[in-house]
């Protein structure tokens, strides 16, 4: 029917609050990882032998940010996007998923498991018909 919106099927609306989910456990690292930056001021952080430094510290920290915000804007346009947002979505799941299994295989993440979850969730609902079906919706003119 003209002038009527499309309801967003389930596995989008999922995808949306797993993007806010990820979005929020970002800033929450980034900041962590630079006030860690900040407080190592150019010494070395000893950790089973290898050292990591402040720079490589505060690197982590704004790709953190950066992540954390193409999420949430990704997250925050689903209503109203149209493919582009599917694929940033499903990108940014595939590299959530991605960091999770490298941090599982090298033993240096608690929380792989979890990123592995979320960014595969997204990942394979962001790929599926009805997500497809639903950003390629025609959509009325206001």
């Amino acid at each position: 029917m003209p002038g009527q919106e499309l309801p967003m099927p389930g596995p989008v609306k999922t995808s949306r609050v797993l993007l806010y989910v990820i979005g929020g456990l970002n800033v929450l690292g980034g900041v962590l990882l630079l006030l860690a930056g900040a407080a190592q001021s150019g010494e070395l952080l000893e950790a089973d032998g290898e050292g990591l430094s402040a720079a490589g510290l505060y690197l982590g920290g704004l790709l953190s940010l950066a992540l954390a915000g193409v999420a949430i804007v990704l997250a925050a346009r689903f209503r109203s996007g149209r493919q582009g947002v599917r694929i940033g979505a499903a990108v940014v799941g595939g590299l959530v998923a991605a960091n999770g299994l490298l941090s599982a295989v090298t033993g240096s993440g608690g929380l792989s498991v979890a990123g592995i979850a979320l960014g595969g969730i997204t990942l394979v609902n962001c790929l599926k018909g009805e997500a497809a079906g639903y950003f390629g919706r025609p959509r009325t003119v206001r």
